[in-house]
């Protein structure tokens, strides 16, 4: 198989998959077979190559602006994609293309946030809670946006088919039944923040790669394993007043990508709530992926 292809038909399709719990049909390579989610608009997952990924001598990855999908799946963008990001960002200013406004925007929707600057910035759309929360596919930061002002890309774009410089992974080694609270993902991100990461890059799964992620707080400083510090519950509880409200993202890296995708919403009588449309534990009707999932593809 060339290393250039892609892994998937598309970036949206193992977002969908992902909310709805589906188990997709694959092939050996990776690409989906047999559904029609398959021809929907979405952005391209990009594919593990040397050329497209800058690994260094000893195979790793340095990266950035660490997101959180779920309970072991993240999103990054390498260190040194600047150069990529301001190339797409300015042939987009320079094409001077109109693009509509959408108010109904569903989940996982490839559209494009508009800032101060009057720059265009490519996204796929996290959650609609308050606000639109779109995560930004070139720059690895997730923005809240109101609604209205997402703006849409047109079916067949050349923004489409232009892969995204963010990757999604999963962490080698992680137990299939570990559950990442709320309150460790925004303790973990708030732990890498400032720090140096590097993946090392295993093998490749459906939706994206296994990797072992390595953090070190200085040149001199101990390397750690991410996942080692998962499975030993080092970021369960917030010891740290800075972690107690990561919702505003000053310098954008927000995490979670999706509010209560991995963490157990509680009753007052201290258990689990169950959701009456799926019979899932932790999470209300209302925040069903499943229900929304259902209520797209109708």
């Amino acid at each position: 198989m060339s290393e250039h292809r892609s892994f998937g038909k598309c970036f949206d399709f193992y977002m969908r998959a992902s909310l709805a719990g589906v188990t997709p049909l694959c092939g050996r390579d990776g690409t989906q077979i047999g559904d029609l989610l398959c021809t929907r608009t979405a952005f391209k997952i990009p594919s593990y190559s040397e050329t497209f990924l800058n690994l260094s001598k000893d195979g790793r990855l340095p990266v950035k602006n660490l997101v959180v999908e779920d309970s072991n799946v993240f999103y990054a963008v390498p260190e040194d994609s600047d150069w990529r990001l301001t190339h797409i960002e300015n042939r987009l200013t320079r094409s001077g293309e109109l693009f509509r406004r959408k108010f109904n925007v569903g989940i996982s929707h490839p559209v494009l946030v508009q800032d101060e600057n009057n720059r265009l910035h490519r996204g796929v759309v996290f959650d609609r809670l308050e606000k639109v929360r779109v995560y930004l596919v070139d720059s690895g930061r997730t923005v809240d946006v109101p609604y209205g002002e997402v703006l849409a890309i047109p079916s067949h774009h050349w923004l489409l088919d232009r892969k995204p410089l963010a990757f999604r992974f999963s962490l080698e080694g992680l137990p299939e039944d570990f559950v990442m609270t709320e309150e460790e993902a925004r303790n973990m991100i708030e732990y890498t923040r400032g720090k140096c990461m590097t993946i090392k890059f295993h093998h490749r799964n459906y939706g994206g790669f296994n990797v072992s992620l390595h953090i070190k707080g200085a040149p001199s400083a101990s390397e750690d394993d991410l996942r080692d510090l998962l499975l030993e519950g080092r970021f369960k509880g917030a010891s740290n007043p800075k972690i107690a409200d990561h919702s505003s993202g000053a310098n954008g890296h927000q995490a979670p990508g999706r509010r209560y995708k991995y963490g157990f919403e509680m009753a007052s009588n201290g258990l689990p709530i169950t959701c009456f449309y799926c019979q899932e534990n932790g999470h209300r009707a209302e925040r069903c992926w499943k229900k929304k999932f259902d209520t797209m593809c109708k």
